[in-house]
Formats: C-alpha cells, structure tokens, sequence
C-alpha cells in the first residue's frame, strides 16, 4: 500500500514488508555472504496482477539504525485498532532479536569449519 502520494501504508503490511527482507538485509552486510547471494536469484519478488513479478532489490541498509528505522516507518503509517501499533512494533523487535541469535549462532559454526 506504501508509495502512494501522502501514503505510508498501513502498520501491519510495514512489518510485512520489514520482516520479508529482515534476513536478507543482514546476510547482505557481510562481503562474503552478498558476493555469493549475488550469484543467486533474486530472494524476494513483487507481484501484481498488472504484470509478471519483478525482482525486489534490497536496498543497502544501515544495520545499527536498521530497527529504528522500520519502527518509525510503522509509527508513520495507519492502523485500524489503536492497540495494534505497540503490538506490530514489538512483534518486528521479536522477529529481529530471533533472526539475530540464529545468524550468530549460524554464522560461528561456519566461521569454525
């Protein structure tokens, strides 16, 4: 929904849209690792019924402002319920936290190899 004049979207398809490239943004970061997906097809795609899905390019993120940058895009947009806002943000912070333990542990074990 976001990308319309005066638009951000509304809260819930923000963490959608945050959470799908969540992995992908931070596997990037590391040289290696963006040097072999790179290599790969494209790990996100956007549909639309006006025509055939199209590759998404991951922008190049900061990963230390990474999260305060999602939560105040999904505090810009619109929710429905007013309970919904804290309940979105901290299920983005959730999600983040769980993706960043498995690639810690993931990437120390290949680190070891």
């Amino acid at each position: 929904e976001a990308g319309r004049d005066n638009d951000e979207g509304t809260g819930w398809c923000n963490f959608e849209a945050a959470v799908s490239g969540e992995l992908i943004c931070r596997l990037i970061a590391a040289p290696r690792i963006r040097e072999a997906l790179a290599n790969l097809p494209s790990k996100m795609l956007l549909l639309s019924s006006a025509g055939p899905p199209k590759p998404v390019e991951m922008p190049d993120v900061q990963l230390e402002t990474r999260v305060e940058d999602v939560v105040a895009r999904i505090k810009k947009a619109k929710f429905i319920g007013k309970a919904d806002e804290p309940l979105v943000i901290d299920k983005y912070k959730q999600y983040v936290a769980r993706i960043a333990h498995a690639l810690q542990r993931t990437l120390a074990l290949v680190a070891s190899e």
